[in-house]
């Protein structure tokens, strides 16, 4: 049924990206602003839909014609059911009454971009996509191969120098092309596009020294200024004087600090960077400027005092970086070969310490229908650049799994607003890493096998807002770890990480582990099959909410949390072969566990 939206004081958000399937305009739900929806009057209960960016799941919470509710969205802007919040009722719809004519959206605590909504019969499937609004024509390259004997990198380099100003699409067309020195793009507007199946890429170099196959870079950023006074978690401008940016409103900004607060005990022995830098390189897009500040895109959850130095610099990112339909092989075969886990005796040596895909300083970059074989580092490495999305990739085979960041098949770092969605990775050494003061990253709808570490490790370093949901993970020492792996190096992470309806499978040893002072992390709605733990909590972290899992198959006691660690809530789950309280969880001494209308001995 088609509704009427009524802006109130909502604001608007300007433009988005087409990827999302949305219109050109957003409305931006801030915190306490009210949507009013007017219709005419309802021959019958009613669902409403609503069409919404959700980037951490407390932008979702809201009050629905002021009962508490939840948008369960996520970055990617699907149609999502208004329901109840988990700590009533589990996926409950909220119904409008038959013979309302109108109804009341108001944001609760984070901001909520929101592009349509309908009402529909409580028995309908979700509304119809939106049609994508169409990008600008770019100027078009065929580019043949040239050759088994000589350099497919230097001639796309050549192109890309050589194309007209403006958007370009450079289209590859033969099945194989074989780059012997990278590939760097720091233009604007570059499409790299196979249409073979599959267009193979494969990464021969021909000098030693680690590089990356493909490289999108932007510039080093701009002028940097002073905040006027602190900045409190949860606002959406940053005070900087008018004059800052000499009259030019930045797209994008970056906010920084000095190091600043108390260590956790738990991080007081790692290394520097480990211990102190927890306000890394939080990116934002910004919406208007006005006496009061830059208006931001959305509120950043970090409180930085005047003490810190707090300063913010003006992006000059890479936009509109796209690798659709391409299959990036490292030139080492010998890898898929190997026992599982072993270091490949490469025929090309030198990739076993090469990048394949990376994107530093960008905005906007999108990845779809990518593979990624044998590379030794990190196939997709993301630094510093916001909304990025990886999309329907399959990763598996590095050809090195040791230390210091090898066979990741994601590596996300000082990044903000990422996605990973549909994709497959494994075997791999990680299969996502979250790393250094990356914020609002998503792990959604994935499948993650054979990882020798965590499948997803949120590594610490003040990471924050991580939304993992809807993965299926089997294998790994865990399948999801929050904080780090240890006390030296790893520590010391941000708050406020989501752990969601994921299914965790018996070759995990544990699926969900948070350590080293981590707090405010909600593990709901997953299903865990069989690990030796389940859920293991230690080193200090705590804040912990373990609501509406099902623990079946379980080797031992499904929970452990270790001494000085906690609370961890446990409500409302199933435990099918724990038939009492007490055989929930080992709990150290000074392990705080909190229990609560959990269902024992489950059918």
């Amino acid at each position: 049924m088609p509704i009427t939206l009524n802006l109130a004081d909502a604001e608007r958000l300007g433009p988005l990206d087409a990827f999302f399937d949305a219109p050109n305009t957003a409305l931006g739900l801030h915190r306490q602003a009210t949507l009013r929806f007017a219709f005419e009057p309802l021959p019958a209960p009613m669902v409403l839909w609503v069409r919404a960016r959700v980037w951490r799941v407390e932008d979702g919470v809201m009050t629905f014609d002021g009962r508490p509710a939840l948008l369960p969205g996520d970055a990617r802007a699907p149609w999502a059911r208004i329901i109840r919040p988990f700590t009533e009722a589990k996926d409950s719809p909220l119904l409008v009454e038959a013979g309302a004519t109108s109804l009341e959206l108001q944001a609760a605590l984070g901001t909520l971009e929101v592009y349509g909504a309908e009402l529909r019969d409580p028995r309908d499937d979700a509304p119809a996509p939106v049609a994508e609004v169409p990008l600008p024509l770019p100027h078009t390259v065929v580019l043949p191969s040239c050759g088994l004997d000589c350099d497919d990198g230097a001639a796309l380099q050549a192109v890309l120098l050589a194309a007209p100003v403006g958007p370009v699409e450079v289209q590859l067309i033969d099945a194989l092309y074989v780059l012997r020195t990278p590939v760097v793009i720091t233009r604007h507007d570059v499409t790299l596009r196979g249409l073979s199946l599959p267009t193979v890429i494969e990464w021969a170099p021909i000098n030693a020294g680690q590089s990356a196959a493909i490289t999108f870079r932007g510039s080093r950023g701009g002028l940097e200024v002073p905040l006027e006074s602190d900045h409190v978690a949860g606002q959406t401008r940053l005070a900087v004087p008018v004059l800052a940016f000499g009259g030019v409103v930045p797209d994008a900004v970056e906010l920084t600090a000095d190091d600043f607060g108390d260590v956790p005990v738990p991080c007081l022995e790692g290394r520097d960077v480990e211990r102190f830098s927890r306000h890394l390189l939080h990116q934002a897009r910004v919406v208007s400027v006005s006496p009061a500040g830059l208006l931001l895109d959305r509120p950043l959850a970090l409180d930085v005092p005047l003490g810190s130095r707090p300063r913010v610099r003006a992006l000059h990112s890479l936009r509109g970086a796209r690798v659709i339909g391409l299959d990036l092989r490292a030139a080492c075969p010998e890898a898929r070969d190997e026992v599982p886990f072993a270091p490949a005796r490469c025929e090309v040596p030198e990739v076993g310490d090469d990048d394949g895909l990376v994107f530093e300083r960008t905005v906007g970059a999108r990845v779809s229908d990518v593979s990624a074989r044998f590379f030794g580092r990190y196939s997709i490495y993301v630094e510093s650049s916001l909304d990025t999305v990886i999309d329907d990739y399959d990763m598996a085979f590095p050809s090195n799994y040791g230390e210091g960041g090898r066979g990741y098949g994601v590596h996300l770092i000082h990044a903000s607003r990422s996605v990973v969605s549909s994709a497959a990775i494994g075997p791999s050494r990680h299969a996502v890493v979250v790393d250094f003061g990356s914020s609002d990253s998503q792990i959604l709808d994935s499948t993650f096998v054979q990882t020798t570490l965590a499948a997803v490790d949120v590594h610490g370093e003040a990471s924050r807002d991580t939304l993992v949901r809807g993965n299926d993970i089997d294998g790994g020492t865990s399948g999801v770890l929050i904080g780090g792996g240890g006390t030296e190096a790893h520590c010391n992470d941000g708050p406020r990480h989501w752990v969601h309806r994921n299914r965790f499978g018996p070759a995990c040893f544990s699926g969900v582990s948070v350590s080293n002072a981590t707090r405010h992390v909600s593990v709901i709605d997953n299903h865990f099959d069989g690990a030796l733990v389940s859920l293991t909590l230690m080193l200090g972290a705590g804040d912990v909410e373990v609501r509406h899992n099902h623990f079946r198959d379980s080797v031992g006691q499904p929970l452990f949390v270790g001494a000085g660690s906690g609370p961890l809530f446990v409500l409302d789950n199933r435990f099918d072969e724990v038939c009492a309280a007490e055989g929930v969880a080992v709990v150290e001494a000074g392990g705080d566990l909190q229990l609560g209308d959990n269902l024992f001995c489950g059918p």
